[in-house]
């Protein structure tokens, strides 16, 4: 369930996953860089020195603005800035470069979901509000600048980066696997976000409910379920449609299956809330807990 936390720059109260708590203090960018601008411990005005500028030449092709920002003691703007007084050239500068975290981890399991990633961009098309603010919230983590609005009824999610498009459509799933392997909650907890639904059955004895997973990718339901083993839960793959089998989505559309398509359960009541409380979902009706009161 989403919890409140007030913003640290304008006292705005705004609702967050619990898993944003120790990342999230602000409302907005904007709010970020008003606070960081006051509490900014280098000197303003600080001049460059000979040495710094000698270090940014031989640096701004093999490191991020980030990496040598942090290197100089800089912030990014300025090392942009002094990029262009310098005349660098921006051909063949990196932009961007993987590094493993749980955010990293969370968007490839949106990516391989209901996200995509083209020659230069990354984007999301959802309904769910929540959700495109947490992968915009990834986004902006791992060093890139996505943008987020409402259009036809969908939150759209975008963000423009050739060295992440390039890298991503250069890993393979065993890539994957190792990347996300420290992360497995996050991982899991993307592609859920995505492919997932906790569905519900009402008994005599009561509300039973489980975890379903969803994709026409048999190997990448495999490689889900491997990640749920080591978290000790149990799960099972089956076939949920073969090609031309008529059914029904989960909006209740009708369509003809173009591919064979498969489903990862967790039906066991005390691996669902194991599971629910290990991925923490960032749609709040796929993570309802207060039916679990009794399991």
């Amino acid at each position: 369930m989403p919890i409140t936390i007030t913003c640290s720059q304008c006292s705005k109260d705004i609702k967050i996953p619990p898993s944003r708590l120790k990342t999230r203090n602000f409302c907005s960018l904007k709010c970020r860089y008003k606070w960081q601008s006051k509490h900014q411990k280098l000197p303003s005005g600080r001049r460059w020195t000979e040495d710094e500028d000698e270090s940014l030449k031989q640096s701004y092709r093999k490191m991020t603005y980030q990496e040598i920002a942090k290197k100089l003691g800089r912030t990014t703007r300025a090392v942009g800035i002094r990029r262009i007084t310098l005349g660098l050239d921006m051909k063949g500068r990196v932009n961007w470069r993987p590094t493993p975290s749980p955010d990293l981890a969370y968007i490839l399991g949106v990516t391989l979901g209901d996200g995509w990633v083209g020659e230069k961009k990354v984007g999301l098309n959802v309904t769910d509000k929540e959700f495109a603010e947490a992968f915009k919230e990834a986004l902006q983590s791992i060093g890139l600048s996505p943008t987020m609005k409402f259009y036809r009824e969908q939150w759209l999610v975008r963000a423009y980066n050739t060295d992440f498009a390039k890298w991503f459509k250069s890993i393979k799933l065993k890539d994957i696997e190792q990347i996300v392997s420290p992360f497995k909650g996050a991982f899991i907890r993307g592609f859920y976000d995505s492919e997932g639904a906790l569905i519900t059955h009402t008994k005599k004895s009561g509300i039973y409910k489980y975890v379903e997973l969803y994709n026409t990718d048999k190997n990448l339901l495999l490689l889900n379920q491997s990640l749920l083993d080591t978290l000790g839960l149990h799960s099972t793959l089956s076939m949920r449609q073969v090609i031309g089998e008529k059914g029904i989505l989960d909006n209740g559309r009708a369509i003809v299956s173009q591919k064979d398509r498969y489903t990862l359960r967790v039906c066991r009541q005390t691996d669902v809330k194991k599971f629910l409380e290990e991925t923490e979902p960032n749609i709040e009706r796929k993570g309802e807990t207060d039916w679990l009161n009794g399991v």
